[in-house]
Formats: C-alpha cells, structure tokens, sequence
C-alpha cells in the first residue's frame, strides 16, 4: 500500500492487474477522452508491463472498500526537475460521482510531494472534459495555459489544457489546513448547531447559514447567511454552488431530512468545488427517509423493531390471525419530524385515516421506554467513534423537550453493529425503545437530531470530530463519554429583528 484515506487505498500495480486495466480501458464509457490506440490487448499490456522502467513512473491501482476501480499515476518522473506527471483513470463506472477520484487525486499528490520530494506535478487533459477539469481544480491545479488544435480525434482538432500544482501551493490546498468554512443548509430554528459550530472553529474559519426564509432564527447566529430558493424549485443547487464559491466553502451539510439525499446525490459535483458533503451516501439517506424500506433491512438484518405494513389488507389479516394488534401508528411512508403520525385503536379508525392521506404505513406500536442516540461516524474510518444515549422523558413535535442521559454497554454495542453493518457516515440521530430489557431500533436520522444539543453540553462534541475528519484526521473512538443522570430540559427563546 503507499497511500490510504477512509475507504480509498492507493496501492502497486501488480501483473494480476493487467485484465482490469485493459477492461476499463477499453469500456467505451471510460475512454471518450483517453488517447491510446484501442482496442488494448492483453498480452501486449502484460508484455509492456515487464518491460517498463520503473524509476520514470510509478503505477497505482486505487481500491475503495477493497475492490479494484480504477487506475492513477505518475509519470515521467524527473528527478532532476523534481516533476512528474499525473494520469487517472477511474475504471469501475458504478463507483463514480463518490468523491473517490478527488481522494485518490489527493493520495498521489501527497505521495509526489511528501515522499519523492517533488516539485510540480502537471497534466495535459482535453479543454472539453469539464468534469475532469473540476476535478484538478478542486485538488488545487491551476490552468497554465491551452494548446490551440493539439490533438486530431475522428478527424476533429482538439484543444488541451496544460494543469500544474507546485509544491509551494499544496501545502494550502492540503485537506490538513486548519482552517475550515462550513455551510448549513435550512438552517431553521437550530440555533445551537451553529453557536457550536462557530465554537469549535474558534476563528479558524467560519459557518455560513442558509435557509428559504428569513424568519429563520439561525441564519442570525452564523458569520454569514443566506436566504435561497425552496429546495424543490429550480436553480436551487446552483444558487447553493454560488454561495460555496463565493464564501470558499469546504464543507457543507443539512438539517432537515428530504435535503439530505439531494447533497448526496450531488456530492460529486460539490466535491469538484472542493466541499466536503457532511453525512452518507444516497442510498442510505433514501432507506432512512423510506421508513418502510428502514423497517424491512432492520427485519432482514435481524434487529428488533417495529413490524409494519404498507398494505391494510395484510395488515387485517394479520390482525384476525392474531399476529398483529390494536393501538398502531399510522405514519408517512416517507415523512420527518412527525408530522402526520397519528395512533389508531380499531379498524373504523385506521381506514378513515388511510382515506384521508396517501403514503401511509401502518405501524406496531411499541410500549417502552423511549431512547435517543447521538452518534457520529468517523467520515475516514466508518467506525462509530462518540456515542450519546439518553432517555427521553418528554417529546414535541418530534423533538425532544426533556431527557435524561444514561449509559449501557449493550445499547452501545448494538449500535456500533447496527452504523458499521450499513454503511453510516457523520452525524447519525437514531430512535430506539427498551422493551422488557431488550432494545429495538425504531428509526434512523442521517443528521443532527433535535436533542443534540443534550451530548454536547454533557461533553460529546461531534463538531470538533467533524473538523478532525475535514482536516484529514480520523477519531479517537471515546464512546460514553460523559456522564449519567445529567437531564437536558429545553425552553424557548426570543429573536427580535
């Protein structure tokens, strides 16, 4: 291995290799702005391979989770002028648009200057390919220039680019730079989010705030704000891009739950501004809004939860077969702070709610005591390095009025099992009732929960973690640290512009 960040690993070329880079090379999706003469062949690779002088170059093969992906390089290596230059090819077309070409980009840069001392590392790339172009941007290339009509291609002159980053410029680009600017997306009413980020930078960098309304109380609280469009109109995403280039932002993350699957879905194209999208991927961001989808991969992981039903019909069924019964909550299939959750007693009244309102699902409803979970996810490790338990006492609206912290060693376990075995990223807010001394998982937040001010006045500052993991540093694991028998009790406050 010669680099590694998270889940992206940089590792020697190796002749078991050859097969992968002849099949990326040749997939038509990956060479439309590749110069070789194609189709590859094998044997040819495999023969070119022994024979290359591997003091000019050095050949990686970039692993995410792993597997193979793709390929990224060095070439021409010039000790004398102490430059070389940069190739990358990401192979696997299913891992595109995740950041991982930014990290590998980032991995042999550090090899370049950090391990062989080098002084510039440039690259040729076609004017055209603008993705790729973002790319070198964000990772701190600067264009030096263009060649007018450098290449013919299908009988078509092209245009290069020439992109160098200098030895002198790493250093302020590197991902270790301690200064940070952070954007939060509809901001709302989470006031403390803010105080506690701006808190955690102190001064090494700043928090910008947006939100659709300017009756928003956080936007107050932050360095600079922003009102923008609803995140469901057009533009939307271009005016969050305009603000990431104008404030330099370096990492940005949301508060409420439909706008977490729109940044993941995007991550690609703010990790070409250089942002860091806070929190995990697409697919988990969907499961845990789809509270169906959440209770069929808990059901098949085999955690305790709650059985549900989309369908009425199965669920009478199940009723009069006495698998099932009355109270249920009724709830949206995709729905946040819950909203439209409403407890039924008996058939009449559960088809009554069902003909009022579409989505919704049908839910057991457990009697326990409720717990809240507090939990960040080492963005680089994947492991869950702060964990906050506590016992809620009272609820509103969704969120949490009172609560009282408290430690258990299996709750702890189980949710080190359960972030780990799906995948989580960042900050994490998951539901849970303990039943008869057994602990069911009811739902999961990819986000701040509303009683997360709780473990950061008891200690668990997951800011600071989110600053170590944006400047390149894994956590230390420090799960229950804080105290038990501290209540949180919340109260309202006044805003007056």
């Amino acid at each position: 291995m010669i680099k590694q960040s998270g889940s992206v690993v940089l590792r020697d070329f190796r002749e078991e290799d050859i097969e992968n880079k002849v099949r990326w090379i040749n997939d038509p999706r990956n060479n439309e702005y590749l110069h070789y003469d194609l189709p590859l062949e094998v044997e040819k690779t495999r023969r070119w391979f022994f024979s290359k002088d591997d003091t000019v170059r050095r050949d990686c093969v970039i692993e995410y989770g792993g597997v193979p992906v793709g390929l990224i390089g060095l070439l021409t290596i010039d000790e004398h002028s102490r430059k070389a230059e940069y190739y990358i090819c990401l192979g696997e077309p299913a891992y595109k648009r995740k950041g991982i070409a930014r990290t590998a980009t980032e991995l042999i840069l550090s090899y370049a200057f950090e391990d062989l001392c080098l002084n510039k590392v440039y690259l040729n790339v076609d004017a055209e390919n603008t993705p790729a172009c973002r790319l070198y941007e964000s990772c701190g290339f600067l264009c030096e220039g263009v060649f007018h009509d450098e290449l013919c291609r299908n009988g078509q002159f092209i245009d290069r680019k020439r992109y160098s980053v200098f030895r002198s410029m790493y250093g302020r680009k590197n991902g270790s730079r301690e200064e940070k600017n952070i954007l939060i997306l509809s901001a709302g009413t989470r006031n403390k989010i803010v105080q506690y980020f701006r808190r955690a930078l102190a001064g090494n960098g700043r928090v910008v705030a947006a939100d659709m309304s300017p009756l928003a109380p956080a936007l107050y609280e932050a360095d600079a704000w922003y009102i923008v469009p609803r995140m469901t109109e057009p533009g939307y995403l271009d005016r969050i891009y305009e603000i990431c280039r104008k404030e330099k932002i370096d990492a940005v993350l949301s508060l409420i739950d439909p706008e977490l699957s729109l940044l993941a879905a995007h991550e690609a194209d703010f990790a070409a501004l250089g942002v860091t999208v806070i929190g995990s991927d697409r697919e988990l961001c969907e499961l845990a809004l789809d509270k169906y989808r959440t209770y069929r991969w808990l059901s098949e992981h085999g955690y305790r939860c709650a059985r549900s039903w989309i369908d009425p019909d199965a669920f009478f069924a199940a009723v009069e077969a006495g698998e099932a019964r009355y109270p249920v909550f009724l709830k949206p299939v995709r729905g946040s702070a819950s909203i439209a959750v409403s407890v039924a007693c008996d058939r009449e009244t559960v088809e009554l709610l069902l003909s009022h309102q579409e989505g919704l699902m049908i839910q057991e409803y457990l009697n326990g005591q409720e717990i809240g979970a507090d939990v960040y996810v080492d963005m680089l490790t994947g492991e869950a390095v702060s964990i906050f338990a506590k016992k809620k006492l009272k609820m509103r609206a969704g969120e949490t009025d009172k609560a009282v912290s408290f430690k258990d060693v299996r709750l702890f376990d189980l949710i080190e099992r359960f972030v780990k075995e799906a995948g989580f990223r960042g900050q994490i807010d998951i539901d849970l009732f303990e039943i008869g001394g057994e602990y069911w998982i009811s739902e999961v937040n990819p986000r701040f929960g509303g009683g997360y001010p709780h473990a950061w006045e008891c200690g668990c500052d997951h800011m600071k973690l989110i600053l170590n993991n944006l400047r390149g540093q894994s956590n230390i694991p420090q799960i229950g640290n804080y105290e038990s028998g501290i209540s949180m009790m919340k109260y309202s406050e006044v805003l007056v512009r």
